[in-house]
C-alpha cells in the first residue's frame, strides 16, 4: 500500500511538472475565444453539444463543445487568423467564419444555426470526406488572402503608391482570387503548394493571366516587369542557396576540388529549377553529409559518374548506402498503425514503405524503416524518445510525407494513415534518407559493393590526399602509411568510447533491476539490442573530424614545400569559410522564400550574418540561426506585422522540434 501511494504521489507530480512546462511552451499566453450558438428561432434557444472547430492558417485545428446553455470557450488559442466552422447533427453547419486572435484577447463570437429542411445525412466516410474537402478549401482562401495582405502592401511600398490605390489593389485582387478559388482544380494546387512556402504560391499566383491582369491594372509596365523580375530573383537565390548548400555538406566528406564544387552546384541548379517547390525549406532540415548525398542521389538523381575520382566514389557511396544511426535509449517506443486507401471501403495496402524519420539533431539523423504486411499493419520497436516525422511511399499512391509523432519511452503510437491511389503511374520517388534496395543496379561510381567502416575512413583520407595534387613516390608512401595509423586509431578510440558507453548503459540496467523497474529478462534483452545496434552493420560510418587528425595533419606539413602547405592550409580556410556563408545564405533565402522580405529587409539580414555568423557554433543546426538573428528582438522589428505571424507560424514548430 505506501509502494501504491508514492506511485500516485509520483504521477500527480509529474503531471503538474508536464502541466508546467506546457505552460511554459504558450506563446504569450494566446488568446481567448468565447460565444453562445443558438438557433434562428425568434426565442434563440441555445443549441448544447454543438462542435467547434477554430482552424489555423496552417491546418492546426482546436476543438471544443457547447454547453447546455450554448456556451462555449477556448483558451490559449496562439495570436493568428482563424475560420470557426460549426456543426451538429440535424442543424445546418456553418463554415468559415474567420476571427483574428491576439494575445492576451478575450474573443466573444455568437453564432446561429438553422434546424430547417432537416435531411438524412449520407454515410459517415462520405460527410466525412466532404467536410474534410470543405475545411481545406477554408483554409487555403485564409492562406491566400493573408498572403494577399502582404503583397499589398509590398507593392505599394516598392512602388511608393498613396493609400487609396493600395486598397484598390487589394480589394481587385482578392476579386480575382474569388473566382479562381472556385475551381476545385486550382484550390488542390495552391493546396499541395501550401508547404512549400508562401513564395512559391506568389509565383504560382503570378503565372495566371487574370492575376497579371489585375497587377496591369494599377501598375505601370516598368513597374509590372520589376515586381515578376524581383519575384524571379528570390526563386533564384532560393535554388542558388540549395544547390551549395548540399554541395559544402558533400564536400566535407568528399573533399571536393573547386572545379568539382562548380560541377555539382551546377548539377543541382539545373535540376533543382525543375521543382516548383521551397528548396530552402527542404534543405533547411538536413544538417549531416549523408542526409545531404541521399537527397542529391535518390530525391534529385544527380549523377556523380565522371566528376568524382576513385578514392571520392568509395566514399560517395558510403554515404548514400548507410542507414542513419539507430539507438537504444531506456528501451524506446513502439511505432504502428495501418495504412488504408481512401475509398469508402478503407482497402489495407500492403507494401507501403514506412520510413519513420527524427528530426536531426546536429550532424545525426535516426531512420527506422518498415513495410506494411498484407493487411496493411506496420511496426518498429525500440524507437528512441523523441520527435520524428513519418513518410510514406508506394508506387501507384500519391506519397505522404512529414506526419509527426512524438515518440516516448515505453510508449505504444498508434498512427493510421491513409494513401490515394493515382491513375498515372508516377516515378519512384525516393526518400531523403534510406536507398531503395530493389532498384537494379547499374554499372556506375556509385553502385560498387558497399565497404566496410574502416575501408570507408581510408578512402576519404585518400581523397583528401588527392587535394594535395601529384605527390612523388617518398610523400605518397608516408602518407599512406600515415592514413593507416590515423584510421587505427580512430577505431580503436571509437572502440573505448563503445565500451564505456556499454559499461555506463550496464551499470544503468542494474540499478533498475535493484529498484524492481526492470526484470533480468528484461534487461539482459535491452542490453543485447544496445550491443547489436552498436556493432551492427547499419550503424552510421562515424568519421568526423578524422582528416582533422593531428597525425595527418603532421604528415601533410612534412611532406609538403612550405609554399605547398600555405596553399593547402588557404583552401582549408576556403572551405570553411564556404560552408559558413552556404548555411547563412540558406538561412537568408529560407527566410526570404517565407516572408517575402523587400530588399532592404533582405540586405539588413545579411548585414547581420557578417555579424553573427562568427558567434555560431561549428556543427549548429539551422534553425537555430534563425533565432540567433533575433536575438534579444534587435532585428526582428524590421519584420512588418503579418511577417512577424508568419515567422512564428513557419519556424517556430521547427524550433521545438529541435528542442
Amino acid at each position: 500500500m505506501p509502494r501504491l501511494i508514492f506511485m500516485l504521489i509520483a504521477v500527480a507530480f509529474v503531471g503538474m511538472f508536464s502541466g508546467i512546462i506546457f505552460a511554459q511552451d504558450a506563446p504569450l499566453n494566446g488568446g481567448t475565444l468565447r460565444g453562445t450558438i443558438v438557433d434562428v428561432t425568434p426565442a434563440q434557444n441555445p443549441i448544447e453539444g454543438v462542435e467547434i472547430k477554430i482552424v489555423a492558417q496552417d491546418g492546426t485545428e482546436f476543438t471544443t463543445t457547447t454547453d447546455a446553455n450554448g456556451n462555449y470557450k477556448h483558451a490559449g488559442l496562439p495570436a493568428g487568423r482563424y475560420l470557426i466552422n460549426i456543426s451538429k447533427e440535424g442543424f445546418g453547419e456553418r463554415i468559415g467564419k474567420p476571427v483574428v486572435i491576439v494575445n492576451g484577447g478575450d474573443h466573444f463570437m455568437p453564432l446561429k444555426m438553422s434546424n430547417e429542411g432537416k435531411v438524412i445525412l449520407p454515410p459517415l466516410h462520405v460527410q466525412g470526406r466532404r467536410m474534410e474537402g470543405r475545411r481545406m478549401d477554408a483554409v487555403v482562401k485564409v492562406r491566400i488572402e493573408s498572403l494577399l495582405q502582404r503583397v499589398s502592401e509590398s507593392i505599394g511600398k516598392r512602388y511608393n503608391l498613396d493609400e487609396g490605390v493600395v486598397k484598390a489593389l487589394h480589394q481587385s485582387i482578392l476579386d480575382s482570387i474569388d473566382s479562381v478559388l472556385l475551381q476545385t482544380e486550382s484550390r488542390n494546387a495552391f493546396a499541395k503548394a501550401m508547404g512549400n512556402g508562401n513564395a512559391v504560391l506568389l509565383n504560382m499566383l503570378l503565372s495566371r493571366p487574370d492575376f497579371k491582369a489585375v497587377l496591369t491594372e494599377h501598375l505601370s509596365e516598368v513597374q509590372l516587369r520589376d515586381y515578376l523580375d524581383f519575384a524571379a530573383a528570390r526563386q533564384q537565390r532560393d535554388q542558388h542557396a540549395a544547390a551549395h548548400r548540399i554541395t559544402v555538406l558533400l564536400d566535407q566528406e568528399l573533399s571536393l576540388t573547386p572545379a568539382q564544387r562548380e560541377k555539382v552546384v551546377q548539377l543541382l541548379r539545373d535540376e533543382i529549377e525543375n521543382q516548383a517547390t521551397g528548396n530552402t525549406m527542404r534543405v533547411l532540415r538536413i544538417s549531416s553529409p549523408q542526409a545531404a548525398a541521399q537527397l542529391a542521389r535518390y530525391r534529385l538523381k544527380i549523377p556523380m559518374d565522371g566528376i568524382l575520382s576513385k578514392a571520392q566514389s568509395k566514399v560517395w557511396l558510403g554515404l548514400i548506402t548507410v542507414d542513419t544511426q539507430k539507438e537504444i535509449r531506456a528501451g524506446g517506443g513502439t511505432v504502428r498503425g495501418m495504412i488504408t486507401d481512401t475509398t469508402p471501403a478503407q482497402n489495407p495496402i500492403e507494401g507501403v514503405e514506412v520510413q519513420v524519420v527524427a528530426v536531426a539533431r546536429g550532424d545525426r539523423n535516426l531512420a527506422f524503416i518498415a513495410t506494411t504486411d498484407a493487411n496493411g499493419n506496420y511496426r518498429h520497436d525500440g524507437i528512441p524518445a523523441g520527435r520524428y516525422l513519418i513518410n510514406i511511399y508506394r508506387e501507384g499512391y500519391g506519397d505522404r510525407l512529414e506526419k509527426p509523432v512524438t515518440v516516448v519511452n515505453g510508449g505504444d503510437h498508434f498512427v493510421p494513415l491513409k494513401m490515394v491511389k493515382i491513375r498515372k503511374k508516377v516515378e519512384n520517388i525516393f526518400d531523403l534518407f534510406v536507398p531503395n534496395k530493389t532498384t537494379k543496379k547499374k554499372d556506375t561510381a556509385d553502385t560498387a559493393e558497399p565497404q566496410g567502416a574502416m575501408q570507408f575512413a581510408e578512402a576519404k583520407l585518400q581523397a583528401h590526399t588527392e587535394l594535395l595534387g601529384p605527390l612523388d613516390e617518398r610523400a605518397s608512401q608516408r602518407l599512406a602509411l600515415a592514413a593507416k595509423g590515423v584510421v587505427q586509431q580512430h577505431f580503436e578510440a571509437q572502440d573505448e568510447r563503445r565500451e564505456k558507453t556499454l559499461q555506463g548503459f550496464e551499470a544503468n540496467l542494474m540499478q533498475k533491476i535493484e529498484a524492481g523497474e526492470m526484470t533480468r529478462e528484461q534487461a539482459l534483452g535491452t542490453l543485447e539490442a544496445m550491443k547489436k545496434n552498436l556493432s551492427g552493420k547499419n550503424s552510421v560510418i562515424d568519421t568526423s573530424g578524422i582528416t582533422a587528425h593531428r597525425l595527418y595533419q603532421q604528415a601533410i606539413k612534412d611532406v609538403l614545400s612550405e609554399e605547398a602547405y600555405a596553399q593547402y592550409s588557404a583552401h582549408q580556410a576556403e572551405r570553411r569559410a564556404l560552408r559558413r556563408q552556404a548555411l547563412w545564405d540558406l538561412v537568408v533565402a529560407c527566410m526570404d522564400t517565407q516572408l517575402l522580405l523587400d530588399n532592404t529587409q533582405r540586405k539588413h539580414l545579411e548585414t547581420a550574418v557578417e555579424v553573427f555568423a562568427p558567434l555560431s557554433r561549428r556543427n549548429s543546426p539551422p534553425i537555430s540561426m534563425f533565432f540567433l538573428l533575433f536575438q534579444r528582438q534587435r532585428n526582428f522589428k524590421i519584420l512588418t506585422p503579418w511577417q512577424q505571424g508568419e515567422f512564428k507560424r513557419v519556424f517556430g514548430p521547427i524550433a521545438l522540434e529541435r528542442k
